[in-house]
């Protein structure tokens, strides 16, 4: 009597499951992307109560369920919204801060860079006059 010691996975099985994953992370991803980017812009036009998320499930062409598998809330989906929007206004900015090396030209550049990041329509309509209220 032989006993194996070790099963034998054949390398296309192996592979399928990799991709299978892949491909669940991929359309995850970009179902979580698409429902931001809506959100975005609809916070950004009708403000936080304005919005509806029948509105951003239409919008973003997904499921009510496939957003409540990435939001709990529509008060989770505005929080990451708002993260989003002021993880990328902090990059942008640091970024031209980082252009300098003299620190009250770093100081200007930073207020001038923030006021024209406040000029934006989402930044402004999301972050300066919808948050305060929603968060």
């Amino acid at each position: 009597m032989k006993i194996m010691t070790s099963a034998k996975v054949h390398p296309a099985k192996v592979l399928r499951a990799a991709r299978k994953t892949s491909r669940r992370q991929d359309y995850s991803s970009s179902t979580k992307r698409a429902l931001l980017d809506n959100a975005q812009e609809l916070f950004a036009a009708h403000g936080y109560s304005g919005t509806s998320l029948d509105e951003v499930v239409a919008a973003a062409r997904v499921t009510k369920g496939a957003l409540y598998h990435h939001f709990p809330s529509k008060l989770a989906l505005f929080e990451s919204v708002f993260d989003r929007l002021q993880d990328s206004t902090t990059r942008q900015i640091q970024k031209r801060i980082d252009a300098s090396d003299d620190p009250w030209e770093r100081a200007q550049i930073g207020l001038e860079s923030f006021l024209e990041v406040c000029r934006e329509p989402h930044f402004r309509r999301i972050c300066l006059q919808e948050a305060p209220a929603a968060l």
